[in-house]
């Protein structure tokens, strides 16, 4: 994986480990931090379900960055970067704790979400709520509802517009990405998602459900 700062030239390269024989050598990551110079400014390595360290090292790659016991990570001493939280207890589908907060929906939420948002999505909520039969009828119902719209659009030979995106390109990288309708043409504020959930209106968005 590479990161990289269009600004200043920096760039962070990722090697995620293959596992070997050994559970030592699971989910081993090492990785290194580059100037605009192309030259080693920090060492990253450790485990990316785990913990992940750093270590300044500047003009060179230390084998090894996890701190060793006693170090208080001063100076060119390694320190902790990121960890990973403790998962909760009695979630099904081993979840993170962001990922559980994905799909919940807080009543006081609801008025704002435009009738697409995927927390409404009913088979994706009998899932979460156990209904499994239930879920797997309406996962079939959602999805040959959907692919009956698509194949009367394909009939009248339209193609899909999204509502609240358009494809634009990026004034840095020059790669194409989707950006919010509205967040760089004023021009077009008034349609975009912000403007219609401050009005509570969504009458532009499509019935998929």
């Amino acid at each position: 994986m590479e990161v990289k700062n269009h600004n200043t030239g920096e760039v962070c390269i990722l090697d995620f480990k293959q596992r070997g024989w050994k559970a030592s050598s699971a989910f081993q990551v090492i990785g290194k931090v580059l100037d605009n110079a192309g030259k080693p400014r920090w060492s990253i390595g450790g485990r990316w379900n785990d913990k992940v360290y750093a270590r300044l090292t500047p003009g060179y790659e230390a084998t090894s960055v996890e701190p060793t016991s006693g170090s208080k990570g001063g100076g060119d001493q390694a320190f902790l970067v990121w960890e990973s939280h403790a998962r909760p207890t009695g979630i099904p589908f081993n979840l993170t704790p962001f990922g559980v907060t994905l799909n919940a929906l807080p009543e006081a939420l609801k008025p704002y979400l435009p009738p697409t948002d995927t927390r409404l999505r009913p088979d994706q909520r009998a899932m979460e709520d156990g209904q499994y039969d239930f879920a797997a009828t309406e996962k079939n119902r959602v999805e040959e509802k959907q692919r009956a719209t698509r194949r009367v659009r394909e009939q009248n030979g339209e193609d899909f517009v999204p509502r609240w995106f358009h494809k634009t390109k990026c004034s840095i990288t020059g790669e194409e990405f989707w950006e919010a309708i509205g967040a760089s043409d004023t021009r077009r504020q008034e349609i975009d998602y912000w403007a219609c959930r401050a009005k509570g209106d969504f009458s532009r968005s499509d019935d998929i459900f």
